[in-house]
């Protein structure tokens, strides 16, 4: 019995400082994340040039002149999942006013292609698992996480940068002051 009793003492002072060690962690994970997702100007400019899903070499050049939201994505990434569709909307919604979207997915051709017909997707989408990694370094995501969005001005300097999600008044806010900035009147 005074054995199983210590079992149970010991069993419980493990979880406790699991759980303890877990929520720091956590705590940490949360700090990066938000002060990671945080809109930043970031001042590189951007030239590349990656496969589309038909293998046929863009270069980013040919983008110049727009506001270019550039966002990494993954199929298997669920908060990319739930964004795709405001995506979709704002290509549709701003495409008049100066706007490319463009995806750059880090996953394997069949997987993405699925994922595009499945979705609708209709904006350009580039392929790159290691270059999209590097270049989402580049862009000031250091952590790797997904979704990733850069903001790029006609110019082709990065403006602005999110790691994480958009939900749909942000993404339409951040749009709408963005493109009146790159469009003055």
């Amino acid at each position: 019995m005074k054995g199983n009793l210590k079992l149970l003492l010991l069993v419980a002072l493990a979880s406790a400082l699991g759980m303890v060690a877990g929520f720091l962690v956590s705590q940490k994970v949360g700090e990066k994340q938000q002060s990671a997702g945080e809109q930043q100007i970031i001042n590189e400019s951007v030239d590349f040039t990656l496969p589309d899903t038909t293998d046929k070499q863009q270069s980013f050049s040919q983008w110049r002149g727009k506001l270019v939201l550039l966002n990494f994505w993954a199929p298997w990434c669920n908060p990319c999942r739930n964004e795709t569709p405001l995506l979709i909307k704002a290509q549709n919604s701003y495409a008049g006013q100066g706007l490319q979207i463009i995806g750059l997915a880090v996953d394997e051709k069949q997987h993405v292609v699925q994922f595009m017909q499945d979705f609708g997707i209709n904006y350009p989408v580039l392929l790159g698992v290691d270059e999209g990694i590097d270049l989402m370094e580049k862009l000031g995501n250091n952590m790797g996480a997904l979704p990733f969005s850069a903001f790029i001005d006609p110019q082709g300097k990065v403006i602005s940068s999110k790691l994480g999600e958009f939900t749909a008044d942000e993404l339409d806010n951040t749009l709408k002051k963005l493109l009146s900035a790159s469009n003055p009147r």
